[in-house]
Order: structure tokens, then sequence, then C-alpha cells
């Protein structure tokens, strides 16, 4: 079956905010939005019972025990200090409160042993004339009006609805003309009073019936380590908030300490102008050079095999060039599967692949025809995704909830097996002239070579250059009978991730292809016919044009 194809497009003397506006039409082209939510927590009015304890522990992401309505998800962070009650925060907003509902909490969540639990009331983000947030057409939360200097959107994506994890919040924001930033999380609270039209300012006072008094920003929400992360080991029960900002003007606020507030929990990766310099060519949307100049093409991929996966892919079809490479450039994959491996009650789909095509060349021995599937398992991108040791990718990329963590090696101890991405690389067999060497002859484990084991090293395709093979010893091609079907099917989400959670549906596919002209450019829309009942569009490819034009594809299916 065919896969449907659509394209976005906004025209020259486009502003960063077409980007979010891009993002969030292609979201609902392939219906990945969550529904409305409304009746988000976003404050405590009032607070009774919480006996003295003889301990002063902290209490992260608590849920209610009961409800006087019908609201549900909600958590809050319980601070005690001298054995009694100082602080309750808002964690995760939840969705179908009423303003005014009140909450208790079961005293041994809360570090009690006695009948007297903690009870609060809570205002909702537009108090007795609820908010809504998102549609199944819209992001859950964004800014894309006038000062978004940094406009953002976060999808509510909904993977498997009614599981507790089943839902994954995944942020983007602009930083500059030709770069994104990524982020995910288990939770994200949608609120932030300097937006609010109805809210005071001025507001000192912790219990009042306002809300959101304290100026946190949009931010993620969970809890710390385990859905969250700090960026400050000095604060050990409290996270450190790198929030998203709207502008530079957006940071924090004389109020980030009230008490009552929503609590500021964040993941690295997060939206925050220290990060603006880190982001590598793998999140460049655009061209640096006058990117608004030329039209911005958003292309999206969906497949008619398994509708909830598809491909997003950014390109700049006016730019000349003699490569693919000169104009195509972010291409993505969200991970929207469900998995037997993992039950999404205890955890959550924070994957995203980035594909990554090595640059095309025109030269002997030229670089590797190669394609790269990187694969982040926490779904975070923070300064450049190389490998990370267990503890590191505990600690600072928060990804103890993820459904990925058992990939990773981590065994609590700092060693050089654990694995916060990992990389799929795919090389063309075909190309005479690049790189690489596909004659299975003796190679250092530097080179890669398809008989050697290495964690992020290429992956085996079945060669098929029995006619035409980069043979240092004389007649050492294999016989032609050999030769393999070039449209490879069947691909693993992640290779390295044994048993595979999902691999990616038939109307996908890799194309190892020659073609006898020199300096022949394809770009991303050519097609590639293999019969008249199959032929495929190039999303992106990599590939070397030197004597002929030999490499490898990543391809849709059109007919």
């Amino acid at each position: 079956m065919a896969a449907s194809i659509s394209t976005i497009t906004k025209s020259a003397g486009w502003a960063r905010s077409d980007v979010i506006l891009a993002l969030e039409e292609a979201f609902e082209i392939v219906e990945f939005h969550g529904a409305t939510q409304t009746g988000i927590v976003t404050n405590i009015i009032y607070r009774n019972g919480g006996e003295l304890v003889g301990n002063s522990d902290d209490y992260f992401d608590v849920e209610a025990s009961t409800t006087s309505g019908i609201g549900t998800g909600a958590s809050f962070n319980i601070f005690r200090s001298s054995g009694s009650i100082n602080d309750v925060r808002v964690n995760r907003p939840g969705v179908g409160y009423t303003n005014g509902e009140y909450l208790t909490f079961n005293p041994s969540l809360i570090g009690g042993v006695s009948a007297t639990g903690l009870g609060i009331t809570v205002s909702v983000a537009g108090r007795s004339n609820a908010t809504s947030y998102g549609s199944t057409t819209t992001f859950y939360q964004k800014h894309v009006g006038i000062g978004s200097e940094y406009p953002f959107g976060v999808l509510r994506h909904e993977i498997e609805s009614g599981k507790k994890y089943g839902t994954t919040y995944r942020g983007f924001q602009v930083w500059s003309d030709f770069n994104l930033s990524f982020c995910v999380g288990t939770g994200f609270h949608p609120y932030s009073p300097k937006y609010d039209t109805n809210y005071n300012v001025s507001q000192a006072s912790p219990f009042n019936n306002g809300d959101g008094y304290s100026g946190y920003q949009y931010r993620f929400a969970g809890t710390r380590w385990v859905d969250a992360s700090a960026d400050n080991d000095s604060v050990p029960d409290r996270a450190v908030s790198a929030w998203y900002n709207v502008t530079s003007a957006d940071g924090y606020t004389s109020r980030q300490n009230s008490t009552d507030s929503a609590f500021r929990t964040t993941q690295h990766g997060s939206c925050d102008t220290a990060y603006t310099s880190s982001f590598s060519n793998a999140l460049r949307f655009a061209t640096t050079s006058s990117p608004t100049t030329h039209d911005l093409k958003l292309r999206v991929y969906q497949s008619a095999l398994d509708p909830k996966f598809a491909i997003f892919s950014f390109s700049q079809p006016s730019l000349a060039g003699s490569t693919i490479d000169d104009n195509v450039f972010l291409t993505f994959f969200l991970h929207n599967y469900t998995s037997s491996l993992w039950d999404y009650d205890y955890c959550y789909n924070p994957g995203i692949t980035f594909i990554r095509p090595a640059a095309c060349t025109n030269t002997n021995n030229g670089n590797y025809a190669r394609i790269n599937f990187d694969t982040l398992t926490n779904g975070n991108f923070y300064s450049s995704y190389s490998n990370q040791s267990p503890l590191d990718a505990m600690s600072y990329t928060s990804v103890l909830r993820s459904a990925f963590v058992g990939y990773m090696g981590a065994n609590g101890n700092a060693d050089s097996d654990g694995r916060t991405f990992f990389a799929d690389r795919y090389e063309s067999t075909m190309s005479t002239y690049s790189s690489h060497n596909n004659d299975w002859s003796g190679q250092t484990s530097t080179t890669y070579g398809y008989h050697e084991s290495n964690a992020n090293g290429p992956n085996a395709i079945y060669a098929r250059t029995s006619g035409n093979n980069k043979a240092i010893y004389p007649n050492s091609n294999s016989p032609a009978e050999l030769d393999y079907n070039a449209v490879i099917k069947g691909i693993p989400v992640c290779s390295k991730m044994i048993p595979c959670p999902y691999y990616l549906p038939d109307d996908f596919v890799l194309i190892d292809f020659r073609y006898n002209t020199s300096e022949t450019n394809f770009t991303q829309g050519d097609t590639i016919t293999i019969s008249g009942s199959e032929v495929y569009e190039i999303i992106h490819a990599s590939y070397n044009q030197y004597i002929e034009t030999s490499g490898i594809a990543l391809c849709a299916r059109r007919i």
C-alpha cells in the first residue's frame, strides 16, 4: 500500500512562529494531537491537617487519595520542616477538576501514621470558567504571537489512551531562523500566570483565591530523576527550572520561591537561552544563510499500513544545490507504538529518531554513502547526544520512567555500557568509489566493517555487488545469482535493541542504488521505479557522484 504524503509550505518571509504552526498542522494530519483538557490545577487556596511527625522528609509527585469532585491525575510535592507540613506545591496539573475542589491525602503517603491526613482546596486555570488546553487539531500549549521571540508548541501525544503514562508530552521550540530544540516528559503544566489576564501579579499571600501567583512559566512535571531532572545537584530535594521561555525577558521572577505554588520540574534539553549554542546540524531545519528568503516546506509521510507511524522532513527546495543535503534538513519520526515489552501504566515512550544521511561527495574513495538512524532513548537533545554512562543517563537525562531504560546498560554504576542514544548506520554496498570496503577482507576496528561488532557501527546490509565489487583479490566477486533485491524492507526501529520493540511498516524502505552517470543530483520528491506497480519517493539519501552516482536512499512507497 502507498504511504500518504502531504506538504505544508510557508512562503518566503516566514517567521519563526510559522515553524511551530507547520508542526502543529503536521501533527493534525497524522492525528497525533490529544483531546482537549480542562480543569487543570494551578494553585492551592486552602489546606488543613497533616499531623506532626518525627521526620522532615519531602514527598514528590503525590496523588490525592480522595476528591470531592471528578478531577483526576493531579499530583503535588509536599514538604515537611521539623516534622510539620510547611509547603504544598502543584506538580502535575491533572484534568477535570473544578475550582474549590477538596482533595485529601492518605497519611501513609506523606510520612504520617495516624488518621489525620492532609486536605487541600485547589484552584483551576480560569477559576469558575475553566480554561481549555489543546485539541485534536492544536498543540496542548503554544506561544506564537507577538513577542514570541522563541515560539514553542507542546504536543500532548496520546500513544495509548487509558494508560497512566500512555500520553507523552513533546516540546518543540525555535531558537533561531534555522534551529529547533526538542524536549519530552510524562507531564507538562500548560499554565503561566504571566499570560493570564485575570492574574493579579501584586498578590503576595500564599493563601488566596487567585492562582499561579508565583510567576512560574510553562514547565514539565513529574518526579525528579524519574520523569524530570534538575540542573543543580546542590539542591537534591528540589528541581531547578529551565522552563520554556517565550522571550529573552521571560526568565526567573522575584516570586519564584513563593509558598504553595506550581512546582518547577524540568528536563535537560528543555528550552532555556543557556542552551542556544548547543544545537548541532542534527536539529537544523533550514539553511543558515538567509533562511527566511526561501520557502520552507514540511513534508509529512504517513504509513498506510500503520497510520501511527509518520516521518517528518523539513526542506527548502528553492535553494540551489548539487546534492540532496543542500536543501533537505531536519528529518525525524516520533516513536508512536505499543509493545509487549512494557506496560504504559508504569513507563512511557519518549523515543525520537533522527534520520541523518552522511554528506554526499564527488570524489574517488569519498565519504561513506550512509544513512544514520539516531534514536534518543530519553527523547531529549542536550548539548550533544554522545554516549553517556548509566549514572549520567539516570541522573542528567531523567530516563527512569522511559520504556527504553532496560536497553541502556543502566546498572547504577558509571561505565561505558550505558547509552542515551543508539545509532543504526545503513551503508550502501553498491558504491564503487566511496570509502567503505565491502569485499569482506580484513579491516581494523576503526573502519567499522560489516563483519565487526560495534554498538554504533554500520548495519550489515546484504551486499548485491557481485558484478562490481571493490575487491582487492582477483576473481573474488560473489556469483550474480546471489544478488539481493535493492529494496530493503522490515527496517527495525533500532537494531541495537533486542528484542526490537517495533519495525517500520513496509511502505517505508531503504534502497541501495547505482546510477551509471556521474554528478547526478537527486532530491526529495524524486521517484525510484521498481516496476509499474512499485514506485517509491525519496525522502532523504546519501550518495557519491564520482564516475557513477551510487548510494542509499530512505523512501516512502507511492504506488
